[in-house]
């Protein structure tokens, strides 16, 4: 199954390239900090995950491309946060992992895209968003 995506609304607005400034995952929270690629003059955006995201992964962009997305597509994600709907396989990896666990929770599947990188991150509920000063 192809996997299908869409953009959500953060509350906040954010830049068409992103770069990832930092991710720190605690005992029961994890804050992304991300910003404009091109300029920090705007500061920073903080992603807060409360409670901590289940799992999360990371891949250079250019093969996450070639393997998980469609060479003759014209219709790769237009913003660099989306919320997979569809044919992700990373949220059916999860629950077989430990199905008993998470068979009765509704999981969300969050992608960051950067310039470089992609981070994938499931979570049970939309992370908070805000603009932050660039320390």
């Amino acid at each position: 199954m192809r996997m299908v995506g869409r953009n959500f609304s953060t509350g906040v607005e954010i830049p068409d390239n992103i770069a990832f400034i930092s991710w720190k995952v605690g005992n029961s929270d994890a804050t992304l900090v991300i910003a404009d690629f091109y300029s920090r003059a705007n500061g920073a955006i903080e992603v807060v995950f409360k409670p901590r995201p289940l799992a999360y992964r990371s891949m250079d962009e250019g093969s996450w491309l070639s393997m998980y997305w469609p060479p003759d597509e014209n219709d790769f994600p237009l913003k660099p946060v989306m919320l997979i709907e569809k044919g992700s396989d990373f949220l059916t990896w999860l629950p077989g992992y430990g199905e008993e666990e998470f068979a009765d929770r509704d999981l969300l599947h969050l992608m960051f895209f950067t310039m470089d990188d992609v981070l994938e991150i499931l979570c049970d509920e939309m992370p908070a968003f805000r603009k932050v000063p660039l320390k």
